[in-house]
Protein backbone atom coordinates (compact mmCIF):
# COMPACT_ATOMS: atom_id res chain seq x y z
CA UNK A 1 0.00 0.00 0.00
CA UNK A 2 1.62 3.24 -1.08
CA UNK A 3 1.61 6.50 0.85
CA UNK A 4 -1.17 8.09 -1.20
CA UNK A 5 -3.56 5.21 -0.47
CA UNK A 6 -2.81 5.44 3.24
CA UNK A 7 -3.45 9.18 3.23
CA UNK A 8 -6.73 8.74 1.32
CA UNK A 9 -7.80 6.01 3.74
CA UNK A 10 -7.04 8.27 6.72
CA UNK A 11 -9.02 11.12 5.13
CA UNK A 12 -11.94 8.75 4.51
CA UNK A 13 -11.93 7.50 8.10
CA UNK A 14 -11.70 11.04 9.49
CA UNK A 15 -14.49 12.23 7.17
CA UNK A 16 -16.84 9.41 8.12
CA UNK A 17 -16.04 9.98 11.80
CA UNK A 18 -16.87 13.66 11.42
CA UNK A 19 -20.20 12.88 9.75
CA UNK A 20 -21.12 10.41 12.49
CA UNK A 21 -20.13 12.94 15.18
CA UNK A 22 -22.15 15.72 13.55
CA UNK A 23 -25.16 13.40 13.22
CA UNK A 24 -24.90 12.44 16.90
CA UNK A 25 -24.67 16.09 17.95
CA UNK A 26 -27.72 16.96 15.90
CA UNK A 27 -29.70 14.03 17.31
CA UNK A 28 -28.79 14.90 20.88
CA UNK A 29 -30.20 18.43 20.67
CA UNK A 30 -32.86 19.50 23.11
CA UNK A 31 -36.36 18.16 22.42
CA UNK A 32 -34.73 15.72 19.99
CA UNK A 33 -35.65 17.97 17.11
CA UNK A 34 -33.36 18.53 14.16
CA UNK A 35 -34.75 21.98 13.42
CA UNK A 36 -34.32 25.06 15.50
CA UNK A 37 -37.35 26.98 16.62
CA UNK A 38 -37.48 30.60 15.47
CA UNK A 39 -39.94 33.36 16.29
CA UNK A 40 -41.56 35.48 13.56
CA UNK A 41 -38.95 38.24 13.75
CA UNK A 42 -36.13 35.72 13.39
CA UNK A 43 -37.82 34.13 10.39
CA UNK A 44 -38.16 37.53 8.70
CA UNK A 45 -34.49 38.31 9.36
CA UNK A 46 -33.45 34.91 8.00
CA UNK A 47 -35.43 35.71 4.85
CA UNK A 48 -33.54 39.00 4.44
CA UNK A 49 -30.25 37.18 4.99
CA UNK A 50 -31.20 34.56 2.36
CA UNK A 51 -32.01 37.33 -0.10
CA UNK A 52 -28.67 39.08 0.49
CA UNK A 53 -26.79 35.79 0.14
CA UNK A 54 -28.63 34.98 -3.09
CA UNK A 55 -27.74 38.33 -4.64
CA UNK A 56 -24.15 38.00 -3.43
CA UNK A 57 -23.88 34.62 -5.16
CA UNK A 58 -25.55 35.99 -8.26
CA UNK A 59 -23.18 38.96 -8.35
CA UNK A 60 -20.15 36.71 -7.83
CA UNK A 61 -21.26 34.39 -10.64
CA UNK A 62 -21.90 37.34 -12.94
CA UNK A 63 -18.47 38.79 -12.18
CA UNK A 64 -16.73 35.47 -12.89
CA UNK A 65 -18.76 35.10 -16.09
CA UNK A 66 -17.88 38.62 -17.27
CA UNK A 67 -14.20 38.12 -16.47
CA UNK A 68 -14.28 34.94 -18.55
CA UNK A 69 -15.97 36.72 -21.47
CA UNK A 70 -13.34 39.48 -21.59
CA UNK A 71 -10.58 36.87 -21.49
CA UNK A 72 -9.34 37.45 -17.97
CA UNK A 73 -8.11 34.08 -16.75
CA UNK A 74 -8.63 33.54 -13.04
CA UNK A 75 -5.78 31.33 -11.77
CA UNK A 76 -8.07 28.86 -9.97
CA UNK A 77 -9.47 25.49 -10.92
CA UNK A 78 -13.17 25.61 -11.81
CA UNK A 79 -14.32 23.61 -8.79
CA UNK A 80 -12.50 25.94 -6.44
CA UNK A 81 -13.96 28.97 -8.19
CA UNK A 82 -17.49 27.60 -7.71
CA UNK A 83 -16.82 26.69 -4.07
CA UNK A 84 -15.49 30.18 -3.37
CA UNK A 85 -18.74 31.72 -4.62
CA UNK A 86 -20.81 29.35 -2.51
CA UNK A 87 -18.76 30.01 0.60
CA UNK A 88 -18.95 33.78 0.03
CA UNK A 89 -22.75 33.56 -0.17
CA UNK A 90 -22.86 31.37 2.93
CA UNK A 91 -20.71 33.81 4.92
CA UNK A 92 -23.00 36.68 3.90
CA UNK A 93 -26.10 34.72 4.96
CA UNK A 94 -24.71 33.59 8.31
CA UNK A 95 -23.20 36.98 9.16
CA UNK A 96 -26.44 38.86 8.47
CA UNK A 97 -28.46 36.26 10.37
CA UNK A 98 -26.10 36.44 13.36
CA UNK A 99 -26.11 40.23 13.42
CA UNK A 100 -29.94 40.17 13.49
CA UNK A 101 -30.13 37.45 16.19
CA UNK A 102 -31.70 35.03 13.73
CA UNK A 103 -28.99 32.37 13.37
CA UNK A 104 -29.35 30.47 16.62
CA UNK A 105 -32.87 29.25 17.29
CA UNK A 106 -34.81 29.60 20.51
CA UNK A 107 -34.10 25.98 21.47
CA UNK A 108 -30.39 26.04 20.55
CA UNK A 109 -27.33 26.93 22.58
CA UNK A 110 -24.36 29.04 21.55
CA UNK A 111 -21.88 26.51 22.93
CA UNK A 112 -23.13 23.62 20.80
CA UNK A 113 -23.06 25.78 17.66
CA UNK A 114 -19.51 26.94 18.36
CA UNK A 115 -18.50 23.37 19.20
CA UNK A 116 -19.81 22.18 15.85
CA UNK A 117 -17.92 24.98 14.07
CA UNK A 118 -14.74 24.06 15.97
CA UNK A 119 -15.10 20.38 15.05
CA UNK A 120 -15.61 21.25 11.38
CA UNK A 121 -12.64 23.63 11.54
CA UNK A 122 -10.36 20.94 12.93
CA UNK A 123 -11.60 18.49 10.30
CA UNK A 124 -10.65 21.00 7.59
CA UNK A 125 -7.25 21.95 8.99
CA UNK A 126 -5.99 18.36 8.83
CA UNK A 127 -6.09 18.17 5.00
CA UNK A 128 -4.56 21.66 4.83
CA UNK A 129 -1.54 20.49 6.83
CA UNK A 130 -1.26 17.37 4.69
CA UNK A 131 -1.38 19.43 1.48
CA UNK A 132 1.28 21.81 2.74
CA UNK A 133 3.54 18.86 3.53
CA UNK A 134 2.96 17.28 0.10
CA UNK A 135 3.82 20.31 -1.98
CA UNK A 136 1.27 23.03 -1.54
CA UNK A 137 -1.77 24.30 -3.35
CA UNK A 138 -0.42 25.73 -6.61
CA UNK A 139 0.40 23.68 -9.70
CA UNK A 140 1.43 25.30 -12.97
CA UNK A 141 0.49 28.72 -11.64
CA UNK A 142 -3.09 27.67 -10.85
CA UNK A 143 -4.62 27.36 -7.40
CA UNK A 144 -5.82 23.75 -7.15
CA UNK A 145 -8.95 22.27 -5.60
CA UNK A 146 -6.86 21.16 -2.62
CA UNK A 147 -7.12 24.79 -1.45
CA UNK A 148 -10.84 24.22 -0.77
CA UNK A 149 -10.18 23.24 2.84
CA UNK A 150 -8.40 26.56 3.43
CA UNK A 151 -11.45 28.43 2.11
CA UNK A 152 -13.83 26.39 4.27
CA UNK A 153 -11.61 26.85 7.33
CA UNK A 154 -11.47 30.62 6.72
CA UNK A 155 -15.27 30.71 6.37
CA UNK A 156 -15.72 28.83 9.65
CA UNK A 157 -13.23 31.15 11.37
CA UNK A 158 -15.00 34.29 10.12
CA UNK A 159 -18.44 33.01 11.10
CA UNK A 160 -17.22 31.87 14.53
CA UNK A 161 -15.58 35.23 15.14
CA UNK A 162 -18.76 37.11 14.17
CA UNK A 163 -20.80 34.81 16.42
CA UNK A 164 -18.52 35.27 19.44
CA UNK A 165 -18.25 39.05 18.95
CA UNK A 166 -22.02 39.44 18.55
CA UNK A 167 -22.84 37.46 21.68
CA UNK A 168 -20.07 39.10 23.74
CA UNK A 169 -21.40 42.55 22.76
CA UNK A 170 -24.96 41.37 23.47
CA UNK A 171 -23.98 40.03 26.92
CA UNK A 172 -22.20 43.29 27.79
CA UNK A 173 -25.32 45.22 26.80
CA UNK A 174 -27.46 43.04 29.07
CA UNK A 175 -25.00 43.48 31.96
CA UNK A 176 -25.02 47.29 31.61
CA UNK A 177 -28.86 47.26 31.48
CA UNK A 178 -28.96 45.28 34.74
CA UNK A 179 -26.52 47.70 36.47
CA UNK A 180 -28.56 50.80 35.65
Amino acid sequence: MNTLNVVLFIILVVGVSALVTIALIMLSRTNHSLKGEYDERQQLMKGKAFRAAFFTGLGYSLLVFLLDIVGCKIPMETGLLILTGGMLSLVVYVTIAIMNDAYIGLNEKLGSTLGLFALCGVMNIIPVIMNIRSGGFVKNGVLTNSFANVIIFAMLFIVSAVLVIKYCVMNRGEESDEES
